[in-house]
């Protein structure tokens, strides 16, 4: 049985629809829309059916339900080919045409909270999404914009044109949520003091956050990222340090049990005790009591701990000696799993897989990860310089060059001269280090570096069109240089 095609058309803005519905009924398709699209269409002279008379249901709740509806869902998401059998109606809806209310700009003078959820749309995304998951069928518009590329020309490629509308309202939709969130938030006083700077407003979403304490800012959650990044792919103990974002002390064990943990914790804590001053700290494990009177005695700014009852007494503890720490406990296997990451930027969102090191992986050497993560969990452009403690067992960061526009200045002006002082007060050699890049080296002058400060082992990605001169260098100077074929940069 043919299936007589409709377009349906819920807008709250109404701009150039008569440019569109006309070529909706050259293809032979039939108009379908909601109240006030419906008395626009009909003046504008087209002929339209409003949606209760297709479905023979009034709007309910004041108009709050027009559209969720099993006729009109099911209408949206039929897959030719494939459903029809499964359908009892003679009708399909083979466009959508939505856009939302205003709720940004309603935010914005809504002073009540029972008058801004009256602006939050619930039809249409959900109209939206349906018409977006079955692309291949159906045509959804979301903005104005978009109508005039409904053209003979571009049904040469409709599949391609319709895989774009679906990505821009899967993007739109993703818009509208994070703003709502934002605002309701915001409306609860579930905002943070304010954003990474004063004059910026901010709040905070969390799926794995489960506890925290203190009176957590906008930065101190972009710091316990940074210094979560760090212990988290870890499965011996380990111990993060970081301030602004970026990694200033780190230490792991070589194995679960041999290295008592304020050990490692001591190691990561005396990596640079300049920036430590009310720095970040990461564990994977819960700190142990001799941590605890450490830590009690220093400032610290955050702590993020592994969500268990151990680490939530240990808080409980730590806080009423300090109470403006803030302290998060994470779920962390929850986190492992969570394998993307995103940014929201002036451009949009970005999403991408989270960093890891195969290298490392294939390779199932510790020394060999803890060096490439160091690098990694340092802001680019990114050097590190790395050792191993044998009779404690455990690695070390010994120092760490990061954020600076060429990796040369971050060896020689930060990493080499914060691995020396760290060597000094810890009784290392410093030629027993190895030196990690978080991306390849445009020049040899780096390798003459580390080669006068008697380093001899390096770690970097390779890809350089001078790397056959970085290979000849490194041979002439007996330097072991490993190529991992990976970059890590972290911006």
């Amino acid at each position: 049985m043919s299936l007589k095609n409709y377009a349906l058309i819920s807008c709250y803005d109404k701009t150039d629809l008569d440019q569109l519905v006309p070529q909706f009924l050259a293809r032979g398709w039939s108009l379908l829309a909601t109240g006030g699209s419906y008395t626009h269409i009909k003046k504008l002279g087209f002929p339209v059916t409003e949606v209760s008379e297709l479905t023979g249901k009034a709007e309910i709740f004041g108009g709050r339900v027009k559209t969720l509806q099993y006729e009109i869902l099911g209408s949206i998401l039929l897959r030719s080919g494939r459903d029809e059998h499964e359908w009892p109606h003679d009708f399909r809806i083979s466009a959508v045409v939505c856009n939302f209310y205003p709720f940004k700009e309603k935010a914005q003078s809504s002073q009540s909270m029972d008058e801004l959820v009256e602006w939050i749309d619930i039809g249409g995304p959900t109209m939206v999404r349906s018409a977006a998951k079955n692309y291949k069928d159906v045509f959804c518009f979301t903005h104005p914009r978009q109508y005039k590329y409904l053209t003979d020309s571009f049904f040469e490629n409709e599949l391609k044109f319709k895989e774009e509308l679906a990505l821009q309202a899967f993007d739109l939709i993703h818009d509208l949520d994070r703003r709502i969130a934002f605002e309701l938030h915001s409306r609860l006083k579930k905002e943070l003091r304010y954003g990474e700077n004063p004059h910026q407003k901010a709040v905070f979403l969390s799926d794995h956050l489960h506890e925290s304490m203190g009176d957590i800012s906008f930065n101190n959650i972009r710091d316990a990222e940074g210094a979560l990044k760090f212990v988290l792919p870890f499965n011996t103990p380990a111990v993060g340090v970081v301030k602004h974002g970026t990694l200033c002390g780190a230490s792991i064990g070589i194995d679960e049990s041999s290295t008592p943990y304020e050990d490692i914790f001591e190691e990561a804590w005396e990596g640079d005790t300049v920036s430590r001053f009310g720095g970040i700290l990461s564990f994977n494990r819960t700190p142990n009591q001799k941590i605890f009177d450490i830590l009690s005695k220093r400032f610290v700014e955050v702590l993020v701990l592994p969500n268990n009852p151990e680490s939530k007494a240990w808080a409980k503890e730590f806080f009423k000696l300090k109470a403006q720490c803030k302290i998060f406990l994470c779920d962390l296997e929850a986190l492992r799993k969570a394998d993307l990451e995103s940014f929201g930027n002036a451009f949009g969102t970005l999403i991408q897989k989270r960093d890891e090191s195969k290298f490392a992986e294939k390779t199932q050497d510790l020394e060999t990860f803890f060096s490439l993560w160091t690098a990694a969990c340092s802001k680019s452009n990114a050097i590190t310089l790395v050792g191993k403690d044998e009779k404690k067992k455990l690695f070390y960061l010994a120092g760490a060059g990061q954020g600076q526009p060429n990796r040369i200045e971050s060896l020689q002006k930060l990493a080499l001269p914060r691995a020396e002082d760290f060597c000094k007060r810890r009784g290392y050699n410093k030629a027993d280090l190895i030196c990690s890049s978080d991306a390849f080296f445009p020049f040899d002058d780096i390798l003459h570096v580390l080669n006068e400060a008697g380093i001899k082992k390096v770690l970097q990605p390779g890809g350089s069109k001078n790397d056959p001169l970085v290979v000849e260098t490194a041979k002439k100077l007996k330097i072991d240089m490993t190529f991992t074929q990976e970059r890590h940069f972290w911006h």
